[in-house]
């Protein structure tokens, strides 16, 4: 828990009262491996602080394909990452939470996780027994709110080399600890493309190339 009253005070600082009480209702949540902290379709009940572990959010999309056989094209349901979340940050989906509407997409661990959190009643709850809380909350909204819109921004404008690069660049730990699969859905490559770039990268190779 400390880690997370340590993040909410680099937000704002918090007043001893709302210390007090953020100590008395955030509570500790463990989910296993391949646990779901939300399954899209569902509400998001909680905002959590990951204090351990590693989580992905992924969405079932439609693409059209042309069948190799038929050469027509078909609809076909595809598992796609959104994104990946490691120890230090707080999950959300933002929307779902917000608006207290079912969610479009999927929380899903990685790893055995460790988290602190509170429900939605909670958290309005205590906005409403210190409004002073609400400027913390809004300042998070809007941190996660953004990083949300980076990431569709990053998935529309980048390719994915510059994709690889900025996770190389930024957390470089997640291409040992994500399953190449669920790397590669992110970049939007296929398997076989992803492990050449990576074995490219690992070689030195495409150091050189501009981006």
């Amino acid at each position: 828990m400390e880690e997370l009253i340590k993040l909410l005070n680099q937000f704002a600082p918090l007043s001893a009262a709302v210390e007090n009480h953020l100590r008395k209702i955030i509570h500790p949540y463990s989910f296993k491996k391949w646990d779901y902290l939300l399954q899209a379709g569902d509400v998001a009940g909680h905002i959590l602080f990951l204090e351990k572990g590693l989580v992905r959010s992924w969405s079932i999309i439609v693409k059209t394909k042309r069948s190799r056989k038929t050469k027509k094209l078909k609809k076909e349901k595809v598992e796609v990452s959104n994104w990946f979340m490691g120890e230090g940050t707080i999950i959300i989906s933002v929307q779902s939470f917000l608006r207290q509407k079912p969610a479009h997409d999927s929380i899903q661990a990685q790893e055995d996780c460790v988290c602190w959190g509170i429900t939605h009643a909670e958290l309005e709850a205590t906005y409403l027994a210190f409004p002073e809380f609400e400027r913390v909350g809004r300042l998070i909204t809007g941190f996660y709110y953004c990083l949300s819109e980076d990431r569709q921004l990053s998935q529309r404008m980048q390719d994915p080399l510059d994709k690889y690069r900025y996770i190389l660049d930024t957390t470089p730990d997640l291409l040992e600890r994500v399953q190449q699969k669920y790397m590669s859905s992110y970049l939007g490559v296929s398997l076989r493309t992803f492990q050449s770039m990576r074995d490219k990268y690992r070689r030195g190779d495409a150091a050189s190339k501009p981006g």
